[in-house]
C-alpha cells in the first residue's frame, strides 16, 4: 500500500467525518426545521388560536383583493454600465384595497443566461413618490454584485409575520 495515500485518506476521514455525519444532520434538522415549526405551532395555538385566526382573516383579505392590484415595471435604461456603476429600476404599484405594509416590492436579478431561474439576487425597493390615486412609484438603485449581462424583473408579494415563509401565500406579481 502506498504510505502517502494512506496518510491522506486517514487525514480526510479525521477532518471530514465530523462535518458529515448523522448526528450533525439531525442537529441541523432540529435547528432549521423542527424547532421553528414547534415555535410556530405554539404561536398559532396561543390565546385560543388568536394568531391563526388573524392569519386566516388576513389570507382571505389578500386572496379577495389580489386581482385588483396594479403592478407595472418601467424599463431601465439599456446602456452599457461599468463595474461599480449604479443601476436604477422603477416600478409602479397601486395596491388598492391591500395595505402597503402587507406587501414587499423587490427588484430581482440574475446573470442573463440564468433567465431569473437560478442565482437570484433580490434588492428591496422603496416608495419614492406617491400618486393622488394611492399608487406609488417604487425605486431601487443598486450596484450589481455580479458582472456581465443581467436579466432582471420586479416583483410584489404579500408578507405577514405569521406566514411560514415569504412565499407561503403562493401569490406573486411580476412587473
Amino acid at each position: 500500500m502506498p504510505q502517502q495515500w494512506l496518510e491522506r485518506s486517514k487525514e480526510a476521514v479525521a477532518t471530514v467525518s465530523p462535518a458529515f455525519n448523522a448526528q450533525r444532520m439531525v442537529k441541523d434538522y432540529v435547528r432549521t426545521y423542527y424547532a421553528p415549526a414547534s415555535e410556530r405551532a405554539a404561536t398559532m395555538q396561543k390565546d385560543g388560536y388568536e394568531a391563526a385566526a388573524e392569519l386566516a382573516a388576513w389570507r382571505q383579505h389578500i386572496n379577495n383583493h389580489w386581482h385588483t392590484l396594479y403592478f407595472n415595471a418601467r424599463a431601465a435604461q439599456d446602456t452599457l454600465k461599468q463595474i461599480g456603476d449604479s443601476i436604477v429600476v422603477e416600478t409602479v404599484l397601486n395596491s388598492r384595497d391591500i395595505d402597503l405594509t402587507d406587501l414587499r416590492v423587490e427588484l430581482v436579478y440574475s446573470p442573463e443566461a440564468d433567465e431569473l431561474q437560478d442565482n437570484l439576487r433580490a434588492v428591496p425597493m422603496s416608495c419614492a413618490e406617491t400618486y393622488p390615486d394611492g399608487g406609488c412609484l417604487y425605486r431601487a438603485e443598486f450596484k450589481p454584485a455580479i458582472s456581465g449581462r443581467l436579466a432582471y424583473g420586479t416583483r410584489v408579494y404579500p408578507v405577514h409575520d405569521h406566514l411560514a415563509n415569504d412565499f407561503d401565500t403562493r401569490l406573486i406579481r411580476w412587473g
